[in-house]
């Protein structure tokens, strides 16, 4: 392993906040997948690290080492934690960074997630708690590997993760995920209308034509005002 910093000598970091994140990392691998013209670089710390950081810093090496280039980079985290660490106590702290995740990644399962509850009956094992609803269940299956991915392979703590369905209320953030999302289609029907309602059923061509008819209309009747006069005028 060789440090990130002098992995990437040219990359400037001025947030001093980032700057020493990127002392705490190392360079496993650095992988080129052409196919999906991806920079894949996977990177290890004896500390985890909030997924914030490691898009700021994927967003610099783009900016600053591969702008010029079609490539994507992407950085694979890794971590090696205290034997202090559970399952409780890291997620206690990293919950934040999976949520961060979550919310790029797939905004309906960050609000199933943000608003399910974990338990932890035994030390090896964490539950995600979810309201019981349809989207509860399409996306908890999903939220359950993610995040077994995340504390076994990431974190490299051996754990399995559940998933329980309750009848609760919960906290009522999918309820306000599902407002949101239909709130969003109404004003793109709305918007949709709109168009189809300026635009109506009538040809371009005839709206064009509508003031010539009008001015045609208005000339006519100033020729029978003219004929009415001179009429008037011989009697």
């Amino acid at each position: 392993m060789k440090p990130f910093k002098e992995t990437f000598p040219g990359l400037i970091i001025k947030d001093n906040e980032l700057n020493n994140i990127a002392a705490l990392l190392n360079v496993e691998r650095v992988a080129l997948c052409s196919r999906q013209q991806t920079l894949k670089i996977c990177v290890h710390a004896e500390t985890w690290v909030h997924k914030k950081h490691i898009y700021a810093l994927e967003k610099l090496l783009k900016s600053q080492l591969f702008a010029d280039t079609p490539l994507s980079v992407y950085i694979e985290e890794h971590f090696t934690l205290s034997a202090l660490y559970t399952a409780q106590t890291l997620m206690d702290q990293y919950r934040k960074s999976i949520e961060t995740e979550l919310k790029k990644e797939n905004r309906i399962m960050y609000q199933v997630f943000r608003s399910g509850e974990l338990s932890f009956p035994e030390e090896d094992r964490v539950v995600l708690n979810l309201t019981d609803t349809p989207i509860s269940r399409n996306y908890g299956g999903k939220l359950k590997d993610l995040l077994e991915e995340i504390l076994t392979v990431r974190c490299s703590l051996p754990v399995e993760c559940f998933v329980r369905y309750g009848r609760e209320e919960g906290r009522s953030l999918l309820s306000e995920s599902a407002a949101m999302l239909a709130e969003e289609a109404r004003q793109v029907s709305r918007k949709a209308g709109m168009v189809s309602e300026s635009g109506g059923d009538e040809p371009a061509e005839d709206r064009a034509d509508q003031p010539q008819d009008t001015e045609a209309k208005d000339t006519d009747s100033a020729k029978d005002g003219k004929k009415k006069k001179g009429k008037d005028r011989k009697k």
